[in-house]
């Protein structure tokens, strides 16, 4: 091993005390079997879908929405130059699978969900901002959607891939926040990838429950847990229509 002889100045900073400065290569060997796990999740999912909700193939889908992100993020060396928020670019494989994950399951739900909103995909504008503006691996999971002749709607997206059933305290009062602020209910889209189903939790449904926050396996977390009842949407079905089980009326927020 060959030590390298650094300056005082160099030694008296916090980088070189926490090796900031020795960068990771990236794994592309890891990268690439987490493609392919994510390929075979889509693929299991696009067979659950009704042939109506989902794309005309599988096979384009994946090559697009997973190899052809990875080759417009590589051309723009964004893996390269990702920081966390803390500054580090350890584990930047992590993060960009589970931003890949979420990003790629949205699109392939977006027919299913365009239906149950009876409005097109079309309409859907993200409250993220776009990866290769922001250079952030964020989850694209929050989106503001015209339904129909309806005020404006934010569509909260929560992916369960443990079976946990539980709905964050800190997503309810983001959401709340947001009503107070733009006085746009939000309506959460609960996936439960596990069981292949899903729930629609209106915010004011969500209020309604808010008695009853229970301690999460997170330290010093509260949030609702779900009930079976709450999964009205089988992914192998057609889903329901958000406005016939809750029209404008029942949305209010009191």
């Amino acid at each position: 091993m060959k030590i390298q002889t650094n300056s005082e100045k160099e030694i008296n900073t916090a980088v070189f005390w926490q090796a900031e400065d020795i960068v990771p290569d990236i794994d592309e060997i890891y990268l690439q079997q987490l493609h392919i796990r994510l390929g075979e999740m889509v693929w299991h999912l696009y067979h659950q879908l009704p042939s109506l909700l989902r794309p005309a193939s599988v096979s384009d889908f994946i090559s697009q929405e997973i190899a052809g992100i990875y080759q417009s993020l590589t051309r723009e060396r964004l893996l390269e130059r990702y920081r966390d928020p803390t500054g580090s670019r350890r584990h930047v494989e992590d993060v960009y699978f589970i931003w890949l994950k979420q990003r790629t399951l949205t699109k392939l739900l977006f027919p299913s969900i365009a239906y149950i909103l009876q409005t097109p995909a079309t309409a859907f504008r993200s409250l993220e901002p776009d990866i290769f503006i922001s250079k952030d691996f964020s989850p694209q999971q929050s989106f503001l959607i015209q339904v129909l002749d309806d005020e404006p709607l934010r569509l909260q997206l929560i992916f369960d891939a443990d079976g946990s059933y539980r709905l964050p305290e800190d997503q309810i009062n983001t959401a709340q926040a947001f009503y107070q602020k733009t006085e746009h209910t939000t309506l959460f889209l609960y996936l439960d990838v596990l069981k292949n189903q899903g729930a629609l939790l209106p915010l004011d449904q969500i209020n309604a429950k808010e008695q009853h926050l229970t301690p999460l396996q997170e330290e010093n977390k509260h949030g609702i847990h779900l009930s079976p009842e709450d999964f009205t949407w089988h992914f192998s079905q057609i889903p329901p229509i958000y406005r016939e089980k809750h029209p404008p009326s029942a949305t209010a927020m009191g």
